[in-house]
């Protein structure tokens, strides 16, 4: 019969792919890890692992490890269904998000968050978006925020919000297209108006990206690109910095202003960006998780 330790030793070794380093991850010697092993494949009557730098699974190791991911994951849904009956309110959520997410919307809803669950912990994962799929199919994350449509019958995705792009143009080379003086923030521009002005693009990969694509097409306008940025992040950072103009969610606006940047409005555009939140379907959710779908939203409502 199988126990935990079993599956996590053998869990730790194939994610580190090396025995020494699975052995400092576990804070146990090495030797004793790989008799540990040893004796655990002895026992199966198949080698689990190829004895290679790094190690390899071997096919009965990739059934093994899917089997034991597939055992912990019931044993700690079974753990937070009594958690529940007890009415504690402590525990763990673990929430995949995007960069972008992570550091602008998610912050105000755990300091909401924890005024009123103060003592469970919550760990975020930060990951592009296919990659928080992949990680919520598998059981290693509870709840994503994300912002493409999950578009999968095993997940149920909640709605949050949607909000509108903003133009994030650094206040010099607004008041240098505008003759001198530049709008008031939020004010409707033409995005024509900095046709001649440098533009910060995201790399094609980006989901962002698209959308500006689309805002363009619409404007019958092709920026001139300054430079490529592979995250939202970057790009706002460099438009703070001066260095050239992008796009923003209306949410920058409201979490992350700068004095440095002016913010305007688009003419004639309908693009928007959605912002959503799923799990998958047969993972049990916890009060604590349930109110925390909750907080999330009541800020999104508020916020956008």
């Amino acid at each position: 019969m199988l126990n935990t330790r079993q599956l996590h030793y053998v869990i730790t070794v194939a994610n580190e792919k090396s025995i020494s380093l699975a052995a400092k991850k576990l804070l146990i010697s090495q030797p004793s890890l790989s008799q540990y092993i040893q004796k655990l494949e002895k026992e199966l009557g198949v080698e689990l692992f190829e004895r290679t730098n790094p190690l390899r699974l071997t096919y009965a190791g990739e059934i093994f490890l899917r089997s034991a991911k597939k055992m912990l994951n019931t044993e700690e849904e079974m753990n937070r269904i009594l958690k529940d009956i007890s009415e504690e309110k402590l525990g763990r959520i673990i929430v995949g998000t995007g960069y972008y997410n992570s550091t602008v919307f998610l912050p105000q809803v755990i300091e909401t968050y924890f005024k009123e669950y103060p003592d469970v912990k919550i760990e975020v994962v930060e990951k592009i978006e296919p990659k928080l799929k992949e990680l919520a199919r598998n059981g290693e994350v509870d709840l994503v925020i994300a912002t493409e449509h999950v578009e999968d019958s095993d997940f149920q995705e909640i709605p949050l919000a949607q909000e509108e792009f903003l133009l994030a143009v650094p206040k010099e080379i607004a008041q240098k297209a505008m003759a001198g003086e530049a709008a008031e923030d939020l004010s409707y521009v033409d995005i024509t108006v900095f046709c001649n002005a440098p533009y910060i693009i995201l790399g094609i990969q980006v989901y962002i990206n698209r959308l500006f694509d689309e805002i363009c097409k619409i404007s019958g306008f092709t920026p001139k690109n300054a430079l490529t940025c592979t995250s939202l992040n970057a790009a706002y950072a460099m438009a703070k910095a001066g260095v050239g103009i992008t796009i923003v969610p209306y949410s920058t606006y409201r979490y992350d202003k700068s004095e440095n940047v002016a913010y305007y409005k688009i003419e004639n555009n309908n693009v928007v960006r959605g912002l959503n939140m799923y799990y998958k379907k047969d993972r049990y959710l916890t009060k604590t998780m349930k109110r925390f779908i909750k907080i999330c939203m009541e800020l999104a409502e508020e916020s956008f």
